[in-house]
């Protein structure tokens, strides 16, 4: 990650913070050229999340050009879909007013659960719903490409999710970076 202030940061959970170890490769390939940065931390939530950026500098130390969120999955079974959105809603507010000139780019939650019929999944398709409506393609976007971790027959994809059916591989990485670098990219005017 750059030591530089950044122009592009990630900001989220697990998945998030494992651009560090499982992303690695796909990370130093793909945004470590664009003075970019993760901050991901385990078990994180929204409102942990909104905690974290309250608490960063972020406005005052910093102000990059494009802040990524990936953020729900770990309040899939404590808030329903409207309440996450509303927090998300919430979170982007609160980097919008540290850092107004920050351009916002919500990432729809990535499908969890072995089975098609696992109930986290149409929760996340519910969430990712409302996280459509917050885009004015503006100075807030939003990407869903969770369709992309997705089997034919509906199963995870085993190659991109490891076996906890919830984080993704060294493969899933370059997926994911593979499909948000171009929107990154046009965003930030490279």
């Amino acid at each position: 990650m750059s030591k530089e202030k950044p122009d592009f940061v990630i900001m989220g959970d697990s998945i998030t913070g494992a651009w560090e170890a499982e992303g690695k490769d796909a990370w130093a390939k793909n945004f470590a050229p664009l003075k970019s940065c993760s901050f991901g931390n385990a078990g994180d939530g929204v409102e942990h999340l909104l905690w974290r950026v309250q608490n960063s500098g972020l406005g005052k130390d910093f102000q990059p050009k494009l802040v990524a969120l990936l953020i729900g999955v770990n309040n899939l079974f404590n808030a329903d879909p409207m309440d996450i959105s509303a927090g998300t809603k919430n979170l982007i507010d609160v980097i919008r007013k540290a850092s107004p000139s920050t351009k916002i780019l919500v990432i729809g939650v990535f499908p969890v659960g072995q089975k098609s019929d696992d109930v986290r999944r149409q929760m996340i398709k519910n969430v990712n719903a409302q996280y459509e409506k917050l885009a004015d393609n503006k100075d807030i976007f939003y990407l869903d490409f969770s369709s992309e971790f997705i089997e034919s027959d509906g199963s995870i994809s085993k190659t991109l999710i490891r076996s906890d059916n919830v984080h993704l591989t060294a493969e899933g990485y370059s997926r994911y970076a593979e499909k948000i670098l171009p929107k990154v990219k046009e965003i930030l005017g490279k």
